[in-house]
């Protein structure tokens, strides 16, 4: 880690206050941590920060940004990272509910951009609480055929919600916690919390 990172997550500690967020476990987390060295010509080490894409799923097209991507000559695996900051540390369970899907697609997305990754990835959530760092391996399919199935069935799941051909359904989860219209929601579950 760059000494122009560390200054920029102090920053952030300053500007939301270390009640939000400490700067100081994330630089120590990046110190440490194999992923977040530097790419390295020399042995074909490749990193990517904050890789963006924009591909078509059928009628849609999705757009994203991985936070970072690895690509492991000694592993000869991808590995595809996402950094979280939560104010309270989370179990890897909570973790996974809540971001599978999205690692999900960010692996399926790598599968597109690069055909050769799709049997050699692994996608992990790093996430940074007030407290402690949090460091979860996330499950994919075994096939990227059924990687592709899914995200193709909730692209155009989406774009039945879209065009009101479907009915979207809420759907209750922790961010009904936050949100600002809780007590006037119509869907009784918001408002049981």
């Amino acid at each position: 880690m760059e000494n122009r990172d560390e200054i920029g997550l102090q920053q952030i500690e300053e500007e939301v206050g270390a009640d939000r967020f400490q700067a100081q476990g994330v630089i120590e987390w990046a110190r440490t941590a194999p992923e977040m060295k530097a790419s390295d010509i020399t042995s074909g080490r490749e990193v990517w920060s904050e890789l963006s894409f924009e591909l078509p799923v059928g009628t849609e097209v999705l757009v994203g940004a991985m936070d970072r991507l690895v690509f492991d000559p000694e592993l000869q695996e991808y590995q595809i990272l996402d950094f979280k900051v939560t104010r309270r540390t989370k179990s890897q369970g909570e973790l996974l509910r809540d971001y599978q899907t999205q690692m999900k697609i960010y692996a399926w997305a790598l599968g597109q951009l690069e055909p050769e990754a799709r049997s050699r990835m692994s996608a992990r959530l790093v996430a940074f609480s007030n407290r402690s760092v949090t460091d979860v391996l996330v499950p994919l399919p075994d096939r990227y055929e059924e990687l592709d199935a899914e995200v193709k069935s909730w692209a155009n799941e989406a774009a039945q919600l879209i065009a009101g051909s479907q009915e979207a359904k809420a759907r209750s989860g922790l961010a009904c916690q936050h949100c600002d219209y809780r007590q006037s929601c119509s869907w009784s579950v918001h408002r049981s919390e």
